[in-house]
């Protein structure tokens, strides 16, 4: 059985020989590729840099000669009338000196930093495509993008403001996380969603526009943006998780939109500057330490959960009139 399996360079793990991708971690079995020196990841043969960590590949290839599984049965034509035959997946790449891009995502940043406007044509940017760039200071995001990866300018110290372009559908888990010097950021109309820790620890973030298209904030997506003074959220936000806000101490006001429905635990924990906050009717649970650490004044309306929840713990309360 072990002449039908092969090893993965990147977990150690044996898939099936005739695979493509590692059944457990997804990394690729190339039939022809180079292997990296510096981090040891097989790369397609045509490329120049490694797509992982940016180290400059050699001139050496590996060929591999996938054995046929054994006891296989022989391949029967089938019987169907035009039956599909499977086509051998292609893969595109484009290389040079700043970006690695494979079949649309752009997989590495290797450039020197500054002011970097990512190529038209990219639909996607992959996990830590940017991570630690220390000298990055501002990037432009096309249109043609739809999603940004997990951690994809985690660690970016120097980042100053990014430009989404209207196209990107998601944010991903800690996607600006530690971006320390960020002031600004226009999240379009298009974004659907906030990912966990997203913008966590984004101190020189002063304010933020939520549009109406985005219905998830994720856990601690803005947790620590200590400068964070205004945010606007639209009405299409159904879910506003865990610790979303937790240490924004400069936030002085929360409107929260109708349509959502819990105010979560930790949501706004230790926001020690906020003055008011309105509810809408449709909150009928505020958990546990949701606003531990603050006093404000409630707006709501009449006879309304957040009523009964400001009088419980001797808020002001100002009603709505209507």
């Amino acid at each position: 059985m072990s002449n039908n399996l092969k090893a993965c360079v990147k977990c150690g793990k044996q898939s099936l020989a005739d695979m493509c991708f590692c059944g457990y971690c997804g990394e690729p079995f190339w039939e022809e590729y180079k292997v990296c020196n510096g981090c040891g990841r097989q790369n397609l043969a045509e490329m120049s840099f490694c797509g992982y960590c940016g180290e400059q590949l050699g001139k050496e290839i590996v060929k591999v000669t996938v054995p046929p599984a054994a006891n296989a049965p022989a391949k029967q034509p089938s019987a169907a009338i035009g039956a599909i035959k499977s086509k051998p997946r292609r893969v595109s790449v484009q290389s040079d000196k700043d970006f690695q891009i494979v079949n649309g995502e752009l997989t590495r940043y290797w450039g020197e930093g500054g002011d970097v406007v990512i190529p038209q044509g990219v639909v996607y940017i992959g996990e830590r495509a940017f991570s630690d760039c220390v000298t990055l200071t501002s990037v432009v995001i096309p249109g043609s993008v739809t999603g940004i990866g997990n951690f994809a300018f985690e660690g970016c110290g120097a980042l100053l403001n990014v430009n989404i372009g209207n196209g990107v559908t998601h944010i991903g888990v800690s996607a600006f996380e530690g971006c320390i010097s960020l002031e600004s950021a226009e999240i379009p109309e298009t974004v659907e969603m906030i990912g966990d820790s997203a913008f966590y620890g984004c101190s020189a973030l002063q304010s933020v526009n939520i549009p109406g298209s985005v219905t998830d904030i994720g856990w601690y997506a803005f947790a620590g943006c200590v400068s964070l003074k205004d945010v606007s959220f639209s009405k299409g936000v159904k879910s506003i998780e865990f610790g979303a806000f937790a240490g924004c101490r400069s936030l002085t006001d929360a409107a929260i939109p109708y349509g959502v429905m819990t105010i979560e635990e930790r949501t706004f924990i230790d926001c020690i500057s906020l003055k008011d906050v309105t509810l809408p009717a449709s909150v009928t649970d505020i958990k546990e330490d949701a606003f531990k650490g603050c006093r404000f004044t409630m707006h709501c309306p009449r006879g309304s959960y957040a009523e009964r929840y400001a009088k419980k713990h001797f808020l002001t309360c100002r009603l709505a009139t209507t």
